[in-house]
């Protein structure tokens, strides 16, 4: 059997979510902890009033450390004080009847044009009327704000439905919310007559268009407003810390649209610097086109052989090549113009040094005994000039221009 030692810790998968007193979480909070006592089946008014600060904040548990019922334990009056203090009754009366008619004055701007439009707008409204606790209107003021909080074309469209399905009744008040209910429901159904032919496009049906957005967060609480209205310290650094948070996310919001706009600056900059470019290479092929055109003329006018035309020739076909088809004269080359004739170089007689000479040997023919012949009678250091052929000896022509020489190689005596 259980006891109370079979309890849940704090924070486990079992135990409630730590009560830090916030007026929207104390009624689930109790019922969390009395489905625990029943469970483990603690029955001790000590014990019962003890454990259950196990499961709240230190702020909370000093506050209930310091009352009377706490102190001489009952748990009964104890849950009744918990629920009172910490305001859980704000839960039912979390709206007031200007509430409910700034509602219906702003989405009767609104047109509604699909189910999910109409079941949003049902939604919200039952939300708001529901939760009005002792301000809460009676049913016929309940059920003009609804009709009233209808777009005047929707409500036409509704009527005409209503008096259809009930052709008597009290027109001196609002149709109620029921009847109202159903006829949108028809009016809005999605199983419409077109939609089940397969060729409704043809005759320019498209459906219903279905809202993109059918969140009820534009309209209804958000937790961070139900949170902000603790009544303890933990709550108020709860919110502290949340206006830390809501700072940080719109610093973070303010830096990235800070970054968006200098980024399009810089593209604007950029695509400037790009127009200044193309416009500047524009004016340039343009200024030089003319500079070109006038360079043409200039050679088509000069004189052929004035020493400047050859550089402005140079500059031209440097700019544009196709200039060499728009001039009528070329500079002359250097090929062209006449060689003048090479005059002969005259060597001067040179001398050996004395060193270097050497004195006539005597050579002896040494058969006769007598003194040396041709060749053999040539002295040492000395070669006989001969300025004819060395083919066959005769002068005034060379050996390439030997006749004799050619006539003897022709007839393969001479290879």
């Amino acid at each position: 059997m259980k006891s109370s030692l079979d309890m849940p810790l704090q924070c486990s998968k079992e135990a409630p979510k730590t009560f830090k007193g916030k007026y929207s979480e104390v009624d689930s909070f109790l019922r969390h902890y009395d489905k625990l006592l029943r469970k483990c089946h603690v029955t001790d008014p000590k014990e019962q009033c003890e454990l259950i600060l196990d499961y709240c904040s230190t702020k909370v548990a000093e506050y209930i450390k310091s009352e009377e019922h706490y102190i001489i334990p009952n748990w009964t009056k104890l849950r009744a004080e918990i629920r009172t203090f910490y305001d859980a009754e704000k839960v039912d009366q979390r709206y007031l009847p200007a509430d409910l008619g700034a509602f219906t004055r702003q989405s009767v701007r609104k047109p509604l044009q699909t189910l999910g439009e109409w079941k949003m707008y049902y939604r919200r409204y039952k939300a708001i009327a529901g939760n009005m606790g002792k301000n809460k209107m009676d049913n016929d003021k309940i059920a003009g704000f609804f009709w009233l909080g209808l777009h005047l074309s929707l409500r036409k469209e509704l009527d005409t439905l209503i008096r259809t399905q009930h052709p008597i009744r009290d027109t001196s008040k609002a149709p109620p919310m029921e009847q109202v209910k159903a006829a949108a429901e028809e009016y809005f159904k999605r199983d419409q007559f077109p939609a089940n032919l397969l060729d409704a496009r043809d005759y320019g049906y498209y459906g219903m268009p279905e809202a993109t957005n059918d969140s009820d967060s534009s309209s209804e609480p958000s937790s961070e407003q139900e949170s902000s209205e603790g009544e303890d310290s933990d709550s108020e650094e709860d919110k502290k810390w949340k206006q830390r948070f809501k700072g940080k996310r719109a610093q973070k919001k303010k830096d990235r649209k800070d970054k968006d706009l200098r980024k399009t600056k810089r593209d604007k900059q950029k695509k400037e610097v790009e127009i200044t470019r193309d416009t500047e290479r524009v004016t340039k092929a343009d200024k030089g086109t003319n500079e070109v055109e006038e360079i043409i003329e200039r050679l088509n006018t000069m004189n052929i052989r004035d020493p400047h035309y050859g550089s402005v020739y140079y500059k031209a076909i440097k700019m544009d090549p196709m200039v060499a088809h728009c001039i009528h004269r070329e500079p002359p080359k250097i090929q062209d113009l006449p060689t003048p004739p090479r005059l002969p170089v005259l060597q001067p007689d040179r001398q050996l040094p004395p060193h270097m000479s050497t004195p006539p040997r005597q050579t002896w023919n040494v058969e006769a005994g007598g003194p040396a012949t041709f060749p053999n009678n040539i002295q040492q250091g000395e070669r006989p000039y001969n300025p004819g052929c060395y083919s066959c000896g005769q002068p005034n022509h060379r050996i390439n221009d030997c006749t004799i020489l050619a006539s003897l190689t022709e007839q393969g005596i001479i290879r």
